[in-house]
């Protein structure tokens, strides 16, 4: 979805594939290392390409719940360009994608990644029982399988 989303935003001549980070934070930019935010383009971060990490040490389980964007921001000023090498080879990163989705939706002046795609791709499509945020008291929500079955 969020590869569906830089597409539409650059049909509509928001920005380029080959845009840096740097060009579409502003205010965040100041908690991210300028020289990683300015060697990984759009499409490093779509690709998964940009050689940032899987996903944020923070992070250790999908369970624990979203993270901030602030707790985001902290964790990428703590990557060094040193660490990573954009261009270079594949690896799948739930950074990139994270840091993607936080550029779409601000160029687009939502508040969420949610808001975005329900108001680009879901609604217009009719597909209004579509979420990216699980909802655990929804009935309709698989489980995850936790244990033996007895």
């Amino acid at each position: 979805m969020t590869g569906t989303m830089l597409s539409k935003q650059i049909d509509e001549n928001l920005m380029s594939i080959e845009d840096t980070v740097s060009m579409h934070l502003f205010d965040e930019i100041s908690a991210m290392d300028q020289d990683i935010a300015s060697s990984i383009t759009l499409k490093q971060l779509v690709t998964h390409t940009s050689g940032l990490p899987t996903s944020p040490s923070y992070v250790t389980r999908l369970e624990e719940g979203p993270y901030t964007v602030d707790q985001f921001f902290d964790y990428m000023n703590s990557v060094s360009v040193d660490e990573i090498s954009p261009g270079n080879e594949y690896q799948y990163s739930n950074v990139a994608t994270s840091l993607l989705g936080y550029i779409l939706q601000h160029k687009k002046n939502k508040q969420t990644f949610q808001e975005l795609l329900n108001s680009e791709l879901f609604y217009k499509l009719a597909m209004v029982n579509t979420n990216i945020v699980v909802n655990p008291n929804n009935p309709l929500v698989s489980r995850r399988y936790d244990g033996d079955v007895q």
